[in-house]
């Protein structure tokens, strides 16, 4: 493949890992610029004022005030938190493309490991088509510059994937626990960050196991360091949240399964989030091609349309059948056959599928699935080459499938607006706010205002009392909502979407013994929102079938 004179190979034999790396990076946040700044739902709802409360004692002086979301792991935001405080909005969200762009390196890097023995210009140009397809997959390329961290938990899955299968190439074994222990400490740190990636993890161990044993070697050792890794860098990741949530709470998961742990503080239920699982069997199948139609909907909030997977099903069903044995590259060297490498192949194999088949069972939350998104290119890559036997016949088909993917690609979006000088830009505060004040948030809808409470003094207090977690008086944290604006000396605002207070949320007031002043009400305006809060009287709390009545 005459592509290179022989100087410009050889600088690109020593320099390619650079240049892709450099020029990925660099384009992939040139267009997240291009596409504003970031105001996903959960931003505004706790990835910014978890961090806040966490920095500023505030874990226990607040009640769910970002919903049920408020007692996820905070930690893996600090470094989101830190950028959006301290630096203008635009930089701040590069910095976060790029470190979403590392992923582009591994992807490469993981792509050439494919093949065994030097580099060539097929191996290389074949390599950076599959890092093209990985990179402008659509859940992958909708988070770049975003504080969604399924990006940077899939730098933890593919750079442990490849400290694994660089383990084979040292054929008797030796270090094999040294390396699955790097690899299973950063496995451990992701699960301690999001817990969904449980999936992932299952699927490497396996593919571990079966590369282990088809390769005659013994997996005891990798599986011990894959364990004891894991152990350590959860402990890390997690250890002191799990700890505070089991003394404050009774369930180191909390409020997450509950009936297991039984935590007094909410009810005795296993929280699922069942909204996308597939209904049946043939449903789950069907997936792809609902992806490919467009019809994204079936495993996520926002439209998108991608033919990558629908794509791997044509694939798989030729490519599989040639997986298990050693095959001929599609580039002869010096007349002599390359052989793919037979353990790199199996091992994305079993993790690709197996992880795929885990994730589609549990949670079908097309946002979770970004660790194997990035890798539907070089899974295409590897089908192909074990199918297509014939080197003009694989770079016509590499050619033709590259840019198909990647033009017939849309990708979701989670909100985003123009760069300015705030990244929030929350005004109004100091017209309404006083010292002491307590705010209860009323907002049944489930609107996230989470990201307003770093903007109000310390002294301010936020009791979330509807939204995706609606508090009852005298059970659980209901209780101790109650118990909190009982007691309050201070003044008693609402807070919520302004002209959004449905008859749900002022019935919902007044079980916890509330009404808002039709007179004083003031509006706070957001780079996001229009909000409103309103001075709240005490009443009697209604009786069955009766209605409020005001406190003397």
């Amino acid at each position: 493949m005459a592509v290179f004179s022989d100087r410009a190979w050889q600088f690109w034999q020593r320099w390619h890992i650079v240049f892709v790396s450099v020029f990925g990076i660099s384009a992939l946040t040139y267009w997240s610029v291009l596409q504003g700044q970031d105001q996903n739902w959960d931003l505004k709802n706790y990835h910014y004022s978890a961090v806040y409360r966490l920095l500023n004692g505030r874990l226990l002086w607040d009640i769910a005030p970002s919903q049920i979301q408020s007692w996820f792991n905070p930690f893996p935001y600090i470094p989101y938190y830190i950028a959006i405080r301290s630096l203008p909005p635009i930089v701040s969200g590069s910095l976060m493309a790029i470190v979403a762009g590392i992923n582009i390196v591994l992807v490469y890097v993981l792509t050439l490991s494919l093949f065994k023995g030097s580099l060539t210009p097929l191996k290389s140009v074949t390599a950076i088509a599959a890092t093209l397809i990985g990179a402008t997959a659509p859940m992958f390329l909708s988070e770049v510059g975003t504080t969604f961290i399924d990006n940077v938990m899939s730098l933890f899955i593919v750079g442990a994937g490849l400290i694994l299968i660089r383990m084979y190439r040292n054929p008797d074994g030796s270090g094999d626990v040294v390396r699955a222990g790097w690899a299973g400490l950063l496995l451990g740190i992701a699960f301690g960050f999001k817990q969904t990636v449980a999936v992932f993890i299952a699927g490497l161990v396996l593919a571990t196991v079966v590369t282990c044993l088809l390769s005659r070697r013994s997996p005891v050792r990798p599986v011990l360091g894959l364990f004891v890794g894991g152990l350590v860098g959860t402990a890390l990741s997690v250890g002191w949240w799990s700890y505070f949530l089991f003394t404050t709470y009774g369930n180191p998961l909390f409020p997450f399964y509950n009936k297991i742990f039984q935590s007094p503080y909410f009810p005795l239920t296993n929280f699922i989030d069942v909204n996308f699982l597939p209904k049946s069997f043939m449903a789950a199948v069907g997936y792809p091609i609902q992806w490919a139609l467009g019809n994204s909907f079936v495993s996520c909030e926002m439209f998108f349309r991608d033919f990558r997977f629908v794509t791997l099903y044509a694939l798989l069903a030729v490519g599989a059948v040639f997986l298990l044995r050693p095959v001929r590259a599609v580039e002869p060297t010096k007349g002599m056959p390359v052989l793919l490498d037979r353990n790199v192949c199996v091992f994305l194999f079993v993790f690709f599928v197996f992880s795929y088949v885990a994730w589609i069972s549990m949670f079908a939350i097309h946002r979770y699935l970004v660790p194997l998104e990035i890798l539907t290119g070089a899974f295409s890559v590897m089908l192909l080459a074990v199918s297509v036997r014939n080197r003009t016949a694989f770079i016509i088909v590499v050619a033709i499938l590259t840019p198909a993917l990647v033009l017939t690609t849309i990708p979701a979006s989670w909100g985003r607006s123009s760069f300015g000088r705030s990244w929030f830009d929350v005004r109004g505060v100091d017209s309404i706010n006083k010292p002491d004040t307590l705010y209860v948030v009323v907002e049944g809808g489930g609107a996230p205002l989470g990201y307003v409470i770093p903007f109000f003094g310390k002294t301010s207090r936020f009791v979330r009392i509807a939204g995706n977690m609606m508090l009852t008086p005298g059970v659980g944290l209901g209780a101790s909502a109650k118990d909190v604006i009982d007691n309050h000396k201070g003044p008693i605002r609402s807070l919520q979407v302004k002209e959004q207070m449905i008859p749900e949320d002022l019935k919902h007031l007044r079980i916890f013994g509330l009404e808002p002043s039709a007179t004083d009400c003031g509006t706070i305006t957001t780079k996001f929102d229009v909000l409103q809060s309103c001075q709240l009287e005490r009443v009697s709390p209604p009786a069955p079938g009766g209605s409020a009545s005001a406190v003397p």
